[in-house]
């Protein structure tokens, strides 16, 4: 995983922190191919900070004190983002199923394969084919791979890969993302959360090395006690 810390955040005033923040959100929005922003830590550090307020101390150590937490699970979500990652490529390969068994379906005058071999190479078309697929089946279309990048496979691969997929396969599929892995999902979330229950090892072997460092463990970047 990727943490996003914003250090030093103490030089900043407040409108200087928002001008800040909004422009690093608007960076990392044009990188990260999801549409749920990642949580963005600010940090400061400890020398300044008796030149803070209580809310900006209490603000830092509060935001220590999530970064923390969210090292010490690393392991315990890495699981978690497999079944995610599994479930994504799962709704993507049931997108391509279902959109060659669309292409099959087209015609023309001048046969279906010309008509196919027209299709698959233009970005245009292609991605009415997959607004219409996503319409007909009740699939996001975010789901759907860009229409400009499909289109330079096929260009590579040809027609000929352009070939029946067998409906129990689809069925499988189906079965597979609204059953299969919603359910693997829900059990790896309910043992994630009873190893958070039963302890957090990460959190002993941090005040073991912090201990024999001769740090006092709590101590956030701002100064202030978690």
């Amino acid at each position: 995983p990727i943490c996003f810390i914003l250090n030093k955040a103490e030089t900043l005033d407040r409108f200087q922190m928002v001008r800040v923040f909004g422009a690093l959100m608007w960076s990392l929005s044009k990188v990260i191919g999801n549409p749920e922003m990642p949580h963005v830590f600010i940090s400061a550090l400890s020398a300044n900070s008796q030149e803070m307020s209580q809310e900006a101390v209490d603000f830092f150590a509060q935001e220590e004190a999530r970064l923390r937490q969210e090292i010490w699970q690393v392991p315990l979500d890495n699981t978690t983002r497999k079944v995610n990652d599994l479930l994504r490529r799962g709704r993507l390969l049931r997108c391509h199923a279902l959109l060659v068994e669309h292409l099959l379906t087209l015609r023309g005058p001048f046969g279906r394969r010309k008509v196919l071999r027209e299709t698959i190479v233009d970005s245009v078309k292609l991605a009415n084919a997959c607004a219409l697929v996503a319409e007909m089946h009740g699939i996001p279309p975010r789901d759907f791979p860009s229409a400009t990048e499909l289109a330079g496979q096929f260009r590579k691969l040809g027609d000929e890969s352009v070939k029946h997929v067998p409906p129990v396969l689809i069925q499988r599929a189906d079965e597979a993302l609204n059953v299969d892995i919603p359910a693997l999902l829900q059990r790896v979330t309910a043992e994630r959360e009873q190893m958070i229950q039963e302890g957090n090892p990460g959190l002993d072997i941090l005040r073991s090395v912090t201990a024999a460092a001769g740090v006092k463990t709590g101590e956030t970047a701002a100064g202030a006690k978690i």
